[in-house]
C-alpha cells in the first residue's frame, strides 16, 4: 500500500506530465530570403540556409487566373495568414503583395501557413510579374515600404521576411552611371565648342 507521501510524489509527477504535454511550444525562428526571380532561401533557429526557389502553382486564395510564384514556408509555422502590402519610397504606390497562406487559400484566419505568395506589377518578365490578386489587402494585412534599392525586411517575431521587389526608380532620376555618362557628355560638347571657336579665329 502506497504512503501519503508515495502519491503526493506520483501525482506532482503527472501533473508535471501532462503541464509538458499541453504546454504551448515556441515558434521556431524563421529567416525567409525571396525575390521576385523565384530565387529563395530560409534558416530555421539559426540552422543551415535551406534552398527554396519558388515555383508558379495555382492561386488558392484568389481569381488572378494564372498561376503565381510560390514559395513553401516550413512546418510548424504558426503564423496568420495574410498580405504584406509592399509600398515604393514614397510609400504612395502598391508595388508589390507577399502573401502567406494555405491550401484553403485563407487569409485572415489563425491557422497556420504553408506558403507564400509574390506578386508584382513589373513587367520585367520575371515569374512575380502576375500583376496583384484583385483582393490584395481584403484580410489581414499589413503596410511596408522599400528602400531605394526595392528591398525590405519585414519582421513579426519570432520571424524575418526579407524580400527583394523589382522596383525601379522613377524616370528622371539618373543613377549614378548616368550622372557620370551626362557629365562626360556635357564636358565633351563645350570641349568641342572651345575648338571651334579657336579654329575660327585663327
Amino acid at each position: 500500500m502506497m504512503t501519503g507521501r508515495v502519491q503526493r510524489s506520483l501525482l506532482a509527477a503527472g501533473m508535471v506530465a501532462l503541464a509538458m504535454t499541453y504546454a504551448p511550444q515556441a515558434e521556431a525562428s524563421l529567416v525567409l530570403n525571396t525575390n521576385a526571380n523565384g530565387v529563395g532561401s530560409y534558416t530555421v533557429d539559426s540552422g543551415p540556409t535551406v534552398s527554396d526557389n519558388g515555383t508558379l502553382r495555382p492561386d488558392p486564395s484568389s481569381t488572378i487566373g494564372v498561376n503565381v510564384l510560390t514559395f513553401a514556408v516550413p512546418a510548424g509555422q504558426t503564423s496568420s495568414p495574410g498580405d504584406v502590402l509592399i509600398y515604393d519610397p514614397t510609400n504612395t504606390t502598391l508595388i508589390a503583395d507577399f502573401r502567406f497562406t494555405d491550401a484553403a487559400g485563407d487569409l485572415s484566419g489563425v491557422h497556420g501557413i504553408d506558403r507564400a505568395i509574390f506578386y508584382s506589377i513589373a513587367r520585367a518578365g520575371n515569374p512575380a510579374d502576375t500583376g496583384l490578386p484583385s483582393n490584395a489587402g481584403s484580410g489581414t494585412s499589413i503596410r511596408v515600404q522599400v528602400n531605394a534599392s526595392g528591398f525590405v525586411s519585414y519582421v513579426t517575431t519570432p520571424n524575418v521576411y526579407n524580400l527583394q521587389t523589382e522596383f525601379i526608380p522613377a524616370a528622371g532620376v539618373p543613377e549614378p552611371p548616368s550622372l557620370v555618362l551626362s557629365g562626360l557628355a556635357a564636358g565633351l560638347a563645350l570641349a568641342f565648342r572651345r575648338f571651334r571657336g579657336r579654329k575660327t579665329v585663327a
